[in-house]
């Protein structure tokens, strides 16, 4: 597998796991939700989220 193709599977797979197994998470457990409502609230997660994003995305 190469270079590329595997990044892009790593990012796949962490897309799905925090942005569409988290949220179904939080239906069912407390700690979920308590972990995802905190950082809704935190203005420099939002800023430390973001740059990992970018980091992530710019590594070749």
């Amino acid at each position: 597998m190469s270079r590329t193709a595997l990044r892009c599977r790593n990012l796949a797979i962490m897309f799905c796991q925090k942005y569409l197994l988290l949220p179904a998470r939080m239906l069912w457990n407390p700690k979920a939700r308590n972990y995802v409502f905190t950082r809704l609230v935190d203005s420099r997660w939002y800023s430390r989220h973001f740059a990992d994003i970018k980091r992530v995305l710019r590594r070749k």
